[in-house]
């Protein structure tokens, strides 16, 4: 019975921190898909396009840190291997701000 009760609150908080959780990041992806989604490079414009396009790309920030990488498979480099960050802030030089405050 003891064991129940441990697992039903540790449930109940998860899905308390899980709700705020998801809404920033909703919110982040919002924000970054109207900040760098009608870029005019082609590169940024395909990673921040679309709302999902946004929360993946954002995710892999997340997850990956600051050093998360993507596989260019546009036509000017195919099978370049860049660093998201590093290339939007190559564009876009105070959008470091916004992902530190993202991740942390």
């Amino acid at each position: 019975k003891d064991l129940e009760y441990t697992l039903m609150s540790a449930m109940a908080s998860m899905f308390r921190l899980m709700i705020p959780w998801m809404l920033l990041g909703f919110v982040g992806g919002v924000l970054v898909t109207d900040f760098l989604g009608h870029a005019e490079d082609e590169i940024i414009a395909e990673d921040f396009h679309r709302l999902s396009d946004s929360l993946l790309t954002l995710f892999n920030v997340m997850t990956a840190g600051m050093s998360s990488m993507k596989t260019d498979v546009s036509s000017q480099a195919p099978g370049h291997v860049y660093l998201i960050i590093e290339y939007v802030e190559s564009f876009y030089p105070y959008m470091w701000i916004y992902f530190i405050f993202f991740v942390f």
